[in-house]
């Protein structure tokens, strides 16, 4: 038995709403694994659409999200064409959804034409998208989005997995699906509402102009939905909430800074005060000669509506908007691992194009003929009469040969860099042989190489090259000696020295650190803490210029300020594994070095 939320059934009416308006929203993202609870709101969705609209077939359209986009789009029939001789057309799945709801399955996956394609389509408000994002990391919960940002912005409603309801009932209130007796566009609203979204997307950190107008139209359907005549504060939470909220890339700071850091403590009547009422004596300062509110007013307001939809949202959410956070300015501008490149001869084939089968290119039979096949008839008739019983042949020119296209992933160089000095040297060297080995065994699946340097005393030193053989692996690592200073800057030298020939010979170099950042040994060998973390920083910089993706593990008792600031310079994924083994360090690596 499931037991959906109010926000689910709200987020459902709204979009049904919509389309029975004639006027559609773009769609919703929903960020959520596969499950039953899933499937149940989607089959609430369509019987709430179902008693909207009773005497007309709502078409309700399922595809997945790697389906090829001649499915999609009307294309030729090319089996038919050959058989009729003419040209026969099938209707792809953005025709049969006219007037209904596009499903979206494993939508991370959908191509750059198959999303430009369905934006097409939403842009002409032909269709209602639902885009089911199933790219979740379970290494820390979180939705890790694949869909392109041109896509989302059209999606005005997002809901996650935790959204949706639980197999325990959350509420007890029953929503009824009514159709709206006012129209959306009629609903009154204030002149600050449109001020007010404006500002709480940038306050959100989201500068896309399309989703104030969302906000609005979400509103505006909202009411249309419960029977209101205008919009108001509540309305304008409850949007902020399933609109802005989830997909916000920071916190409101710093004015609500101790609502997002302690969202459980923060009860709601303490971050959400009561408005002032104005007072009529006043000067018209605040206000205009039309009575409007001031820009200070209009702030005010924002600031006090986030303050509402903050606590008034679960402390999971807020979390994740952090994580979301830290990990874009982590992943930002660096590369990615396993990286994507075109060939014309292995890989795997993401198309076709236009070109004649030349240097090592393979023919694309199917395509060569569905671009030949509607110009046979034509070009018999300009062609020379054959002769009796000859019999006909396909006539293809050099427009119509088209070759395939392939993609591969370039092979990517796991670069474990040790700090193998200190006292705690020896137990965290073992934590990395472990490591090591068990991320050895995935490279003999992607084919990928694992390589490691070890720091300590005066120098650093690459112990194991790149490799893939599991036995000289251990065999290196049971000679790796432990003990002295921490020459850091040495290391980030030797680093970026094995990066660059990684990247010549075509790697995508993926760095893993592992160091509590208090360097004491210079690049001249001499001792002297301050020196030496000068040093260090600066071979940070020129190591982040590469656009390598790194991930900084700090194995200090407790968090290191200096290790913080090295990922800081470095642009890298910074994270703490005070009492981590081998397994949970493996395990965070490939968490964290996915894209």
């Amino acid at each position: 038995m499931f037991e959906l939320s109010a926000t689910a059934r709200e987020v459902a009416q709204v979009l049904a709403c919509g389309v029975a308006s004639g006027a559609p929203l773009g769609g919703l993202w929903l960020r959520a694994p596969a499950s039953e609870l899933r499937e149940a709101w989607l089959k609430h969705l369509r019987e709430t659409l179902v008693e909207l609209q009773p005497d007309r077939a709502v078409p309700w359209v399922r595809i997945a999200g790697h389906v090829s986009l001649e499915r999609v789009q009307d294309s030729l029939d090319l089996a038919t064409s050959l058989q009729r001789q003419q040209r026969v057309m099938q209707t792809g799945a953005l025709n049969r959804a006219r007037g209904g709801v596009l499903v979206l399955s494993m939508a991370e996956h959908v191509s750059g034409a198959l999303a430009a394609a369905i934006m097409q389509a939403i842009d002409m408000q032909h269709l209602t998208l639902i885009a089911m994002d199933e790219s979740v990391s379970e290494a820390v919960g979180e939705p890790s989005s694949g869909l392109a940002n041109s896509l989302t912005e059209r999606l005005e409603l997002v809901l996650d997995g935790s959204d949706l309801g639980s197999l325990q009932a959350r509420t007890q209130i029953q929503f009824e699906a009514t159709k709206p007796t006012t129209a959306p566009h009629v609903i009154a609203v204030p002149e600050h509402i449109p001020a007010t979204f404006v500002q709480c997307a940038l306050a959100f950190g989201l500068s896309e102009m399309r989703l104030p107008i969302a906000a609005m139209r979400v509103a505006r359907l909202f009411c249309a939905c419960q029977g209101l005549d205008a919009v108001d504060e509540g309305v304008v939470q409850w949007t902020l909430g399933v609109v802005m909220l989830r997909r916000a890339r920071q916190l409101p700071a710093p004015a609500n800074q101790e609502v997002a850091q302690d969202p459980l403590e923060s009860a709601p009547e303490d971050t959400n005060p009561p408005p002032q009422e104005p007072d009529p004596t006043s000067s018209d300062a605040d206000l205009n000669s039309e009575g409007e509110l001031s820009d200070e007013q209009i702030q005010a307001l924002s600031d006090q509506v986030i303050a509402a939809c903050l606590a008034s949202v679960p402390a999971q959410l807020l979390l994740q908007v952090q994580a979301q956070r830290e990990r874009a300015r982590a992943s930002s501008s660096q590369g990615t691992a396993g990286a994507r490149s075109r060939t014309v001869h292995r890989g795997r084939p993401v198309g076709e194009r236009r070109a004649m089968p030349r240097g090592g290119a393979r023919l694309h039979v199917l395509a060569s003929l569905r671009a030949a096949a509607p110009w046979q008839a034509l070009r018999r008739k300009q062609a020379q009469a054959p002769a009796p019983g000859a019999v006909k042949r396909l006539m293809l020119i050099p427009s119509d040969l088209h070759v395939y296209k392939f993609e591969q992933h370039a092979p990517t160089l796991t670069l474990f860099v040790v700090d193998a000095s200190g006292s705690a040297a020896l137990h965290r060297l073992n934590e990395a042989k472990g490591a090591v080995e068990l991320l050895l065994a995935d490279c003999y699946v992607r084919r990928d190489q694992v390589a490691l340097i070890a720091f300590r005393a005066r120098e650093a030193q690459c112990i194991l090259a790149p490799t893939r053989s599991l036995v000289a692996a251990k065999k290196q690592l049971a000679q790796m000696p432990a003990g002295g200073g921490t020459p850091l800057a040495t290391a980030l030298q030797e680093t970026l020295r094995q990066v660059r020939m990684a990247q010549r010979a075509g790697q995508t170099p993926l760095i893993v650190l592992l160091t509590d950042g208090r360097a004491n040994i210079g690049l001249d060998g001499q001792p002297g803490r301050e020196a030496a973390h000068a040093d260090a920083m600066k071979c940070a910089r020129s190591l982040a210029v590469l656009k390598v993706r790194t991930i900084v593990l700090d194995t200090s008792a407790q968090a290191s300020e200096r290790a913080e600031e090295l990922a800081g310079q470095l642009r890298a994924r910074y994270l703490t594994l005070p009492h981590a083994d081998a397994r949970q360090m493996s395990a965070s690596i490939r968490a964290n070095s996915q894209v």
